[in-house]
This record gives C-alpha cells, structure tokens and sequence, in this order.
C-alpha cells in the first residue's frame, strides 16, 4: 500500500495506492491521523486500490467517521462499492460532509 498526500489550499488531496489490507492497516491510521486529520477539507482517491480486506475497509470507514464527528468535510473518489455500502449501512451519506464521486462499479466473482 503506498500513500500520498498533496496540499491544495484549504484541502488535502489523499492518494491511496496498491492493496490496503490487515497488514496496511496501522500504516493507514498513521497516515491519516499524522497528515490528514485536522484539514478542513480531505479528498481521498481510491482508484489505484487494487484490493481491500474487511478489516482495511472498517479502518478506513472508522477514520472517515471520525474526520466527519470532527467537523471535516470528507470527498471520496472511485470509492470500491464496500465502502460505500459500509458508509450507507452507518448511514453516513445522508451526511452533509461527505461526498462520494465515482464509485466503482465492480464486477462479481465468478464461480
């Protein structure tokens, strides 16, 4: 998993790269809480994440919730349809924050 971090103004541009797994997990929590927590504004691009493991995808989830609680606005782009099937059972995108553009459309498994 490689993580990035561009600042444009007031926002925070986050590119997430690669397979973001268990393994990822604590790379992932330090990189939004050291870079991302605490910006007005944080866009995240997850169109480069190759592949996402439930307990990757609940971090992930955790750490948008919180930005939200904390009053940030939150713009997720190319989200994997489990993360926004997550934000929608947490009913978090009736929230007037948070943003999502581009979910992924993924093809099921084949058996």
């Amino acid at each position: 998993m490689k993580f990035r971090k561009v600042v444009e103004g007031e926002s925070v541009v986050a590119v997430m790269s690669g397979d973001l797994e268990v393994d990822s997990c604590t790379c992932l929590t330090n990189f939004w809480n050291l870079d991302l927590a605490g910006h007005p504004h944080i866009d995240v691009c997850l169109a480069d994440v190759d592949a996402l493991d439930g307990k990757a995808m609940a971090t992930l989830v955790a750490l948008i919730h919180d930005a939200l609680l904390d009053g940030s606005r939150v713009t997720l782009r190319q989200a994997p349809q489990i993360v926004a099937h997550n934000l929608y059972r947490l009913d978090l995108l009736r929230h007037a924050g948070l943003v999502l553009i581009e979910t992924r459309v993924e093809e099921p498994y084949g058996s």
